[in-house]
């Protein structure tokens, strides 16, 4: 039996933690292996730099935000540069009401997480969260500090 392979609402290139040059390195080349018709993003997380990120989006759809939390403090950053260079923005793990909340905020294309998949009352709850309008604002760009290299929070 032959099975066709669909085509996801986003697919993340495969990454490596954050190593100066390296990690862009290693995920651009896998663009030549992986199927084209994909719509695939490049993991951001903490250590890498918008310059360097912002150089690197050719071929890719979007960015997906990973990383700690604190580094996604930094969201708004990276929506931006997104969005500025006509890419989406996934804002990866938003499985907190604060989480979803920041990611509405920013103006985050999608989020996910895996929070909802363990049981019915968790799905149940995530998706109530998911609802809800947004609340007063968690973060603003006052508490954001931007680095001549790279971003902290």
């Amino acid at each position: 039996m032959a099975f066709r392979i669909g085509t996801p609402y986003l697919a993340i290139v495969p990454d490596i933690v954050a190593d100066g040059e390296e990690f862009l390195e290693f995920s651009i080349r896998w663009l030549d292996w992986l199927p084209r018709a994909w719509p695939w993003y490049l993991a951001v997380q903490d250590g890498m730099r918008l310059e360097q990120v912002a150089q690197a989006l050719d071929g890719f759809v979007g960015i997906f935000l990973g990383g700690s939390n604190r580094f996604k403090a930094t969201a708004l950053y990276w929506r931006r540069l997104a969005h500025r260079q006509g890419k989406r923005f996934h804002y990866a793990r938003a499985g907190t009401p604060k989480k979803i909340q920041l990611a509405k905020e920013v103006g985050a294309d999608s989020c996910e997480s895996a929070f909802p998949l363990w049981e019915m009352k968790r799905f149940d709850e995530f998706a109530k969260w998911f609802r809800q309008p947004p609340g007063p604002k968690l973060f603003g760009p006052e508490s954001w500090v931007l680095h001549p290299d790279g971003i902290a929070g």
